[in-house]
């Protein structure tokens, strides 16, 4: 009897023992996981990665300042594009010409820069290329903006008001990049006009064309439509947007970069 109490009481020791170090094990599993998952919290965190890129991009600035004495920004002036037409009445043959000046001086000035002594790496290796490339850029905008910058269009009519197409303080528009006489297209018996500015962007990517017609002594928008702007380095046209603005038969068709059907054309009218 007494071997068999010994027995039982052996068993249910060891069952206390074993439960008690499993749940020991339990807590601290649950605590190291609690742990990690609070170091994983940290590394993510956005300003935890904010303070690192700061630190890094610090670091290094130095290095980029020093490259920065072999790099020449040299000033480049592009072409200034101009368009004829009937805008203000149909008697009258309107010229409308593109002007970039600086808000500090009232004169003409640069569009862009082009860099010398300077290679962009088509693939970043790591951060630093990244980080010095945005750097360089972050330069240029700053050449840029320095100055001011406004565009307009300007007619030889004093009787046609001149077209803002940037704000004062949006210094990041640098010219025109398609001007184009679309015509009569809503009925008022005088020309209409297709803009498209550019700006200072890592990569072309979508760009708007507005449709401006010269209504009641000011430019009215009557539409603005996206565009792919795959053609940016063949700037300066004034005659049709590929794909997406384009005369046929004698009517202007016009294609929105947002429309589910990359085929849809509709006819540029107003009524």
């Amino acid at each position: 009897m007494i071997k068999h109490f010994t027995l039982i009481f052996t068993i249910l020791f060891l069952i206390v023992f074993v439960s008690c170090e499993s749940s020991q094990h339990q807590k601290q599993t649950s605590l190291t996981s609690a742990d990690t998952i609070k170091k994983i919290s940290n590394i993510t965190n956005p300003d935890s990665l904010k303070r690192a890129d700061s630190l890094r991009i610090q670091k290094s600035k130095q290095r980029w300042i020093s490259k920065l004495k072999e790099i020449k920004f040299v000033p480049v002036f592009d072409k200034r594009l101009s368009i004829v037409g009937t805008f203000y009445d149909s008697l009258q043959i309107d010229t409308l010409t593109e002007s970039y000046i600086s808000q500090i001086t009232h004169k003409e000035i640069c569009n862009s820069y082009d860099i010398k002594n300077y290679q962009s790496p088509v693939l970043f290796k790591d951060d630093e290329d990244f980080d010095e490339n945005l750097f360089i850029m972050d330069t240029l905008i700053s050449l840029i903006c320095n100055a001011k910058p406004r565009l307009m269009l300007l007619s030889n009519n004093p009787f046609i008001k001149t077209l803002y197409l940037n704000d004062k303080e949006d210094c990041q528009i640098t010219g025109i990049s398609y001007l184009i006489n679309v015509g009569d297209v809503n009925s008022d018996y005088k020309d209409d006009i297709a803009v498209i500015t550019n700006s200072i962007r890592y990569a072309g990517c979508t760009a708007v064309c507005r449709i401006y017609s010269y209504k009641k002594n000011h430019w009215k928008e009557l539409l603005s439509f996206t565009i792919y702007d795959c053609s940016y380095e063949e700037k300066n046209a004034t005659i049709n947007i590929p794909g997406y603005l384009e005369k046929k038969n004698d009517k202007w068709y016009y294609h929105d970069l947002h429309w589910p059907l990359d085929s849809e054309r509709r006819e540029l009218k107003f009524i």
